[in-house]
């Protein structure tokens, strides 16, 4: 069977494509082996550049090693499961502009209630560069960069977690089991982190719950990784907080936690991310991503009724 007498399938179903599918423990096993080839290209970027590009580019210097994970899935895809890149959730390419803009201005949105709550509680506080300004303008080239850096590190990220793995396991379990197996997957990749705690581990795990719906209701991934990669960006590269527990070089401003500023308000050393006002935030979200995702179901159901429908009169007036 060629891949043009294959019918596009549903982002879920995007499986269903392949002429030599991948079962649940293979699919598991690409996603976590995919992964800790980023922490092994890791640190061979730490052998080959220098300390110093090491230290200001941050995220921008590790690109390479997320890069790696878009060349094994393609690779793994094109060769072994002989299906579509695409079907990972890049398809309605018409969409994909409005929907990962969509996605940018609720992780601005996200981020700004952070702030603002720091500030207003006195918890958090902008801090000024050696001129007293509090416009870090000499790390701008640094900060541009990252957009892209981001971009490539979030998309890795959610394309392996909400695009590959959950079409794995949807194939086999359901929206149920593939919510969960993502979660759990996305969390203890998020564990690394010295910084590591509980308010982290919630917050990782609603935003999975989030970000799943999210891709489902969508049949994609550009808003998934469009929020996600301006959330990145916007916590470290322009307001200077840890991404994940990871500090960020170079930031266009920098709001640091003032000394009797408590941890659940500011996340600590593991930033935004281990903060409750973020998991707030990320419970609301998730109460508009069932609602979109029900709304989505609803919706394929009244289309493949409509088609099925269709299909029959064909039929009969062949007949």
């Amino acid at each position: 069977m060629s891949e043009r007498s294959v019918r596009p399938a549903v982002f879920a179903r995007a499986m269903d494509e392949a002429r030599r599918p991948s079962g649940l423990v293979l699919g598991t096993a690409v996603a976590v082996l995919v992964t800790a080839a980023v922490f092994g290209a890791g640190r061979l970027l730490r052998l080959v550049e220098t300390p110093e590009f090491l230290a200001d580019g941050g995220i921008v210097a590790l690109t390479p090693a997320f890069l790696v994970v878009w060349v094994l899935l393609w690779v793994w895809l094109r060769f072994k499961e002989q299906r579509p890149f695409a079907g990972l959730g890049f398809r309605e390419r018409r969409r994909a502009g409005i929907r990962a803009t969509r996605g940018a201005g609720i992780a601005l949105a996200q981020m700004g209630v952070y702030v603002v709550v720091g500030v207003t509680t006195g918890s958090l506080v902008f801090v000024a560069d050696a001129s007293g300004g509090v416009v870090h303008t000499a790390s701008l080239g640094w900060v541009l960069l990252a957009i892209v850096a981001f971009a490539v590190q979030s998309g890795a990220e959610e394309v392996t977690a909400r695009g590959y793995l959950v079409q794995v396991w949807y194939r086999r379990t359901g929206v149920v089991g593939a919510l969960v197996v993502s979660m759990v997957f996305f969390t203890a990749a998020h564990s690394v982190s010295g910084d590591f705690s509980l308010l982290p581990m919630i917050d990782m795990s609603l935003y999975s719950v989030v970000a799943v719906l999210w891709a489902l209701s969508e049949r994609s991934l550009w808003g998934v990784i469009g929020y996600h990669a301006t959330w990145n960006w916007v916590q470290g590269s322009l307001f200077g907080v840890a991404v994940s527990g990871t500090e960020v070089p170079n930031s266009l401003l920098v709001v640091g936690a003032t000394p009797s500023a408590p941890e659940w308000i500011t996340g600590g050393d593991y930033g935004a991310e281990g903060s409750l006002v973020d998991i707030a935030v990320l419970l609301v979200l998730i109460a508009g991503a069932v609602v979109a995702y029900r709304r989505s179901r609803r919706d394929q159901g009244a289309l493949d009724s409509s088609s099925a429908a269709a299909a029959s009169s064909s039929s009969a007036s062949s007949a």
